[in-house]
Order: structure tokens, then sequence, then C-alpha cells
């Protein structure tokens, strides 16, 4: 193995990520590897604590920020799984987050987000306002 890809793995095996995310199986799809003739195996991200891989990057990037951005608070704008992301990861973290929605988000991802984010801010505006509520937000 060389070693940038030494680094890599030690780098996902090291990753603070699994402060939240859970270890998730490899399943065979029998269904599918015998529609295409070979073995199909599907990563179970949908056993995250918000069911999506989303969670990984978004705590990945927020558990790296320094002391100076984590007491400013993170802002994201997003209709779903990277929102959820984001409010898990700040909530866990202790850091103020502010999640933003388009107006037209189905409840279905709306209500998790606010659960999730107990001490965030769910804003939920029409698109051409997100960005306008971003700069407000973070000044």
């Amino acid at each position: 193995m060389s070693l940038a890809f030494d680094k890599i793995l030690r780098d996902i095996l090291t990753s603070r990520v699994y402060e939240v995310a859970r270890e998730t199986p490899l399943d065979v799809a029998p269904r599918l590897s015998k529609r295409v003739s070979n073995t199909v195996w599907l990563k179970r991200e949908d056993q995250q604590p918000i069911s999506s891989f989303k969670i990984r990057g978004a705590y990945n990037r927020i558990a790296r920020l320094s002391q100076a951005e984590r007491a400013a608070g993170v802002i994201t704008a997003s209709a779903g799984n990277h929102a959820q992301g984001v409010a898990l990861s700040a909530k866990h973290l202790g850091i103020r987050a502010i999640i933003v929605m388009p107006k037209t988000t189905p409840d279905i991802d709306v209500q998790p987000n606010v659960l999730v984010a107990a001490g965030t801010v769910a804003a939920s505006v029409c698109c051409a306002a997100l960005f306008a509520f971003a700069w407000w937000a973070t000044r």
C-alpha cells in the first residue's frame, strides 16, 4: 500500500465522525444481484441517526472548526438530510446553528430538523430569501 493510501485509511479510521455516526453494515441485495448477475452490496446508511450518510460530512467539518468559528456558530441552507446532519452535529458539539429551509420543504424533512435541533433556529423562507437570511444571520 502507498503512503497516501495509508494516511487516508488512518484518517478514516480515526475520524471523529464516529462520535455521532454509526458503523453501518453492508448487506447483499439478493434480487438485484440475481438480476445483474453479480453480487451487489448495499451500504446501510439508512441506519444512521438521521437515516442518511450526510451526517458524516457535516460532523467532520463542524468538528474541525476553530474555537472562534465555533463561537460564531454555523448556518446552512438545505431542504433535508444535510440540514439534519448539521443540526445533530451542532447539538452534539454545543454549537449554535441556524438551519434555513425553503418554504416548499416537505413536512417530513422539516420536523426531524426541528426535533433534532434543540438550541438551533429553524427558519422556512422562500428560496430568494435564503441568501439574505444567511447574510443577516451571520452579521
